[in-house]
């Protein structure tokens, strides 16, 4: 009878202990413990439906993301000895800085958490410390992809209004804005604008996306829809820039001399190139998250937190894939490519391709300017020759300075008139 009434006693206390670590916090309990006589030590909790592991995938991407983010500040930053950085090449290494901010600050929580140090169920402040860094990251990136390509828009598109500003003050005004909205966003479930939470598999903080509360929807839509926004007029202004690009329809002030016009459609065809891949990998990462977060927030489908943990890792390899995208797609790496092509068989191929379309080229315009060339002759022939008849009726005999005078006046006044005519026939 005593044995099963300690057994009981022991169940109820293990109850009540792990209710009071689940609602004060594991700190703020063992805090309380150790102020009274008998100080007891609370023995290590476990994460419920968390198992110790190691967390491949995550491993492969924190490394992969610092490699990559390290590499591509290096890299632009060699390149700032050669020439001066424009304003994309500002936003593509605030973007690397802040990719890499992200990595380093949530990954070793993760690590923390499947390996049985750390319980973010049962520690409120490191819960929120990670949704914090999550939205912090997440939504400073997505801003700043939107500004990349809102800058190629202006640069390619609007080139007279783009040179007549002050990039460099707009720019960095630009980025402080980007960061200080990302925090600012990123306070408001700490300061009862929603509330940050564990998610499934108690491995990672974000805000409650299943909350029923007023506060709880009025942030989550505010976050998925602002988001999901800035995707689509992203892949919008990157489209109309591609579009711009191949047909050609640029301003007066982007025209030049032959070789700055090679130089640039050399540029131009790197720049859309790299545009289409920032744009692809941009829109398959974000894009599904987003999505999902609309949906658990309208209640529409049925919960499936597999698929909610699939989008958040998708979302996640956008940190790691943006620098790798960079390095891989720059101009100078795509001139290596072409030039590795063009020693191939397809390069040579593509070659005869090039010289056939270039020879058509110059002989339709040779054709062309040869025809105009020989229009203009003849009209040129025909008012000289009503001219020189015209001047032969008029001529009577004068004196020898009249005479002198004469042809002087009207060779003048004949090869203005010529030149009015031709004029006249050219403007027709």
């Amino acid at each position: 009878m005593d044995t099963t009434n300690t057994s009981v006693e022991t169940e109820m206390n293990t109850t009540i202990v792990s209710n009071a670590i689940t609602i004060l916090g594991r700190s703020t309990l063992q805090t309380l413990l150790n102020a009274t006589d008998n100080a007891i030590v609370l023995p290590p909790t476990k994460c419920v439906g968390l198992s110790q592991r190691v967390p491949i995938v995550s491993v492969v991407s924190f490394v992969l993301g610092v490699i990559g983010n390290i590499l591509a500040i290096c890299v632009i930053f060699r390149s700032r000895k050669r020439r001066r950085l424009g304003v994309f090449h500002r936003l593509v290494v605030t973007l690397a800085f802040t990719d890499l901010f992200g990595i380093i600050t949530t990954s070793p929580v993760v690590f923390a958490a499947f390996s049985g140090k750390v319980c973010l169920k049962t520690s409120e402040s490191l819960c929120n410390y990670m949704a914090f860094m999550m939205i912090f990251a997440g939504l400073a990136t997505v801003l700043i992809v939107g500004a990349m390509a809102l800058d190629r828009y202006f640069a390619v598109l609007h080139p007279f209004k783009y040179n007549s500003v002050k990039k460099d003050f707009i720019v960095n005004l630009v980025i402080s804005g980007i960061w200080l909205f990302s925090v600012l966003m990123s306070v408001l479930p700490i300061m009862g604008l929603g509330e940050n939470v564990v998610h499934y598999p108690k491995s990672w903080c974000f805000y409650n996306f299943f909350g029923d509360r007023v506060e709880d929807k009025i942030y989550g839509y505010l976050y998925s829809i602002l988001g999901l926004g800035i995707i689509c007029l992203t892949a919008i202004m990157n489209l109309l820039v591609i579009v711009g690009l191949i047909s050609g329809r640029r301003s007066v002030s982007r025209r030049g001399s032959i070789s700055n016009k090679k130089s640039r459609s050399r540029k131009d065809i790197s720049m859309s190139v790299f545009l289409v891949a920032i744009v692809l990998v941009f829109a398959v990462c974000w894009a599904p998250f987003m999505i999902r977060l609309i949906i658990n927030q309208s209640r529409t489908v049925k919960r499936n937190n597999k698929a909610d943990l699939n989008a958040l890792i998708l979302a996640s390899w956008n940190q790691v894939l943006d620098p790798w995208v960079y390095l891989l797609f720059r101009h100078e790496m795509l001139k290596r490519f072409v030039h590795l092509v063009e020693k191939s068989r397809g390069g040579s191929a593509l070659r005869r391709l090039v010289s056939l379309t270039g020879s058509f080229r110059s002989t339709s315009s040779g054709s062309e300017m040869t025809q105009n060339t020989e229009s203009r002759q003849v009209q040129i022939d025909s008012c000289v020759g009503e001219e020189m008849s015209s001047k032969n009726g008029r001529k009577t005999e004068t004196t020898d300075v009249s005479d002198e005078r004469k042809p002087m006046t009207t060779d003048v006044s004949d090869d203005r008139m010529i030149q009015d005519k031709v004029s006249i026939s050219d403007e027709v």
